[in-house]
């Protein structure tokens, strides 16, 4: 009898289900996802993601039992979306120069200016060692089909004298880096995307001077 009373207090929060359209926690995801990515864990709080979402903070909180569990579950659920979109670009028939092009256009159109270390600022010390692990684990998920690609334009003789774990890094914190998204000379995707791929593909040079 004691359980059930603390299990109908915890949930009084629960939306009525007429009242739904988009499924609650879909859109509390979303919106979540988008605070933590511009102002990061320590910048957000339940109640501006409550308010955005048109609920109380209750309901937030009937969903997601804490910050950090909404916080992780949101990044997770960001991160998943972004590897089945890369993987599906990855995996088209378009040359590997065209891939990397297409996923590059997609993250640098997203609106985060802030890379991962400065979203987690403050996350540490709040997240419990299984839900770091689970954040490490989406990331390297993404690097891994990054590597996958390489590797395969490595078969397919597309690229030539780079180690696919070492091209696939590059153009991966590449990507992630606020500087080279947001703070570049020209601010243009289009730009900087061709411009990480000109530096990738053609590397840096090598100049030899006669003494």
């Amino acid at each position: 009898m004691p359980t059930h009373y603390s299990r109908s207090a915890k949930r009084l929060g629960r939306p009525r289900i007429a009242e739904q359209q988009e499924p609650t926690s879909s859109r509390i995801l979303k919106v979540a996802a988008k605070f933590f990515m511009e102002n990061g864990f320590e910048g957000v709080r339940i109640e501006e993601i409550a308010e955005q979402c048109e609920v109380t903070k209750a309901v937030v909180y009937y969903y997601f039992n804490s910050k950090a569990d909404l916080f992780v579950s949101s990044m997770k659920s960001t991160m998943d979306t972004v590897y089945h979109i890369t993987k599906q670009i990855l995996e088209s028939e378009k040359s590997f120069y065209e891939r990397l092009f297409t996923v590059a256009i997609a993250r640098l159109n997203q609106a985060s200016t802030l890379e991962m270390h400065a979203i987690m600022r403050g996350a540490d010390k709040m997240l419990t060692d299984v839900q770091r692990k689970e954040m490490e684990e989406a990331e390297l998920r993404l690097y891994k089909l990054l590597v996958d690609a390489f590797k395969r334009a490595v078969n397919e003789h597309e690229i030539t004298r780079i180690e696919p774990e070492v091209g696939a890094w590059i153009y991966f914190s590449t990507l992630n880096s606020t500087y080279f998204a947001h703070h570049h000379v020209n601010s243009n995707p289009q730009v900087l995307a061709e411009s990480l791929l000109n530096a990738l593909f053609s590397g840096i040079g090598n100049v030899h001077k006669n003494e």
